[in-house]
């Protein structure tokens, strides 16, 4: 009995522990990653600019063979929808563009089915014939998830992928030759 009550005091503490970092902790999460190319807007744009080219760079493709994502809406537009089940890495989700502007900004929302919808995009800046891509996503979390935000769970799950297929969109990007001018 004594076990049972000592386990008990143990889980409420636990609990209480956990309540009280959920009271202090960030009420969500934000990942951003950026990478700089000597590639022009209008290439990393191209490699950016559709669901359908994510497929070439993006991380979860890579490292789930059996992914399948569907296409839905005009493509590259805002409304357009990619939806897709994969491995527990992946998951099963849907993003839809939520912004577009051209050679500088794709936005959207993020859905996965154990998560609330979360924001992001993909920019794109140009200085000195230097492009730096940036790649951000954010979202709200529910009260007694927040205290994951210490161990920076959402960091540490999109941030390297994030960073992978930053580093495949400049290879993309700078492998594509300049048109030949007249």
């Amino acid at each position: 009995m004594k076990i049972i009550k000592g386990l008990l005091i143990t889980l409420l503490a636990l609990l209480v522990i956990w309540i009280i970092l959920a009271l202090f902790s960030p009420k969500g999460y934000n990942v951003s990653r950026e990478i700089t190319t000597e590639a022009s807007l209008e290439k990393v744009w191209n490699q950016i600019s559709t669901f359908e080219k994510w497929q070439n760079w993006s991380p979860w493709k890579i490292n789930d063979s059996n992914l399948k994502s569907k296409y839905e809406g005009t493509s590259g537009s805002v409304g357009s929808m990619t939806s897709w089940v994969g491995d527990p890495q992946s998951g099963t989700g849907n993003m839809t563009i939520t912004e577009v502007i051209p050679n500088s900004k794709l936005g959207y929302d993020l859905q996965f089915e154990e998560f609330p919808v979360s924001k992001g995009f993909i920019e794109i800046t140009e200085e000195n014939g230097i492009s730096t891509i940036s790649w951000n996503n954010k979202g709200d979390l529910p009260f007694f998830m927040r205290p994951v935000t210490f161990f920076g769970m959402f960091d540490n799950m999109m941030g390297p992928n994030f960073e992978v297929g930053l580093l495949i969109i400049k290879e993309l990007s700078e492998s594509i030759p300049e048109p030949l001018k007249k």
